[in-house]
């Protein structure tokens, strides 16, 4: 019984010693916050320089990032510039670079109001319908008659898209083998997948190119522009800041003087 009431007594110590500490802390701080005016002062404008200092650095990282995009996009830009230099005559077509089509996809890069995907044509309904057919032969015999790619392959071959240097008709006759009929492997329908999602290749037009062209210009001056338009807001920001650090000062003059007042009057 005896013990129990020792340690009992030692746990309230330990808790009273522990509130001591807890309490000394608050009290410091309420002496800063509630009952001096310049200790609260100073804490308002600490919290307002970290406020600015904190819009100031994502306003900086928005920056950095529309920075990245007007130039990344006026690079491809300058790419399908290239492209369209080398159309000797209306009517003519040029390969629209691998990279700038993957760029486009990745950014969600609109042209006319259409994805890039919509614009140059690529048929989504032959992709699901293609992909359709390799889960479903998946695991089975791995062979497909060709007879059911007839239209796809005519559909990549009007969009100038090949497959290993070919036609896309080219590349299916070249794979194809005699089973019961005319049939092409698993990983042949796979690669007309591939090439349909992602192709190597795009032949446009001039105009289609220049409206190609003209979508990422557009981006990379949106970016540009939003670029500008913070830099303003950044100065504003800044000037708050500023002013925020010249009030602080003030009150630490004002409290100087006060305390060299008290000082004085003691004396």
């Amino acid at each position: 019984m005896s013990n129990i009431s020792i340690q009992a007594g030692n746990d309230v110590a330990q808790t009273t010693g522990a509130s001591n500490v807890a309490s000394a802390k608050d009290k410091y701080l309420v002496a800063m916050k509630n009952h001096s005016l310049m200790g609260q002062g100073m804490c308002t404008m600490g919290d307002m320089m970290l406020l600015f200092t904190e819009l100031a650095n994502a306003k900086f990282q928005q920056m950095s990032n529309k920075m990245a995009v007007s130039r990344d996009a006026q690079n491809m830009a300058n790419k399908v510039e290239i492209a369209i230099a080398k159309i000797a005559k209306d009517g003519d077509q040029a390969d629209l670079p691998p990279d700038v089509l993957q760029y486009m996809r990745d950014n969600n890069i609109l042209v006319d109001g259409k994805t890039i995907d919509e614009f140059i044509g690529i048929n989504q309904d032959n992709i699901k319908f293609l992909e359709a057919k390799l889960d479903y032969f998946e695991g089975k015999s791995g062979t497909h008659w060709t007879h059911y790619y007839q239209d796809i392959v005519k559909d990549l071959d009007e969009k100038g898209i090949t497959i290993d240097g070919m036609k896309a008709s080219e590349f299916l006759e070249a794979n194809s083998f005699e089973d019961t009929g005319k049939s092409i492997s698993q990983d042949t329908g796979k690669k007309l997948l591939e090439a349909m999602k992602t192709p190597p290749t795009v032949s446009l037009p001039k105009t289609s190119l220049l409206s190609i062209q003209k979508a990422l210009e557009h981006t990379s001056g949106t970016a540009s522009d939003f670029v500008q338009q913070s830099q303003l807001k950044l100065q504003q920001l800044m000037q708050n800041f500023n002013t925020a650090v010249t009030m602080a000062n003030s009150i630490q003059s004002m409290n100087g003087e006060s305390t060299k007042s008290i000082a004085q009057s003691i004396r």
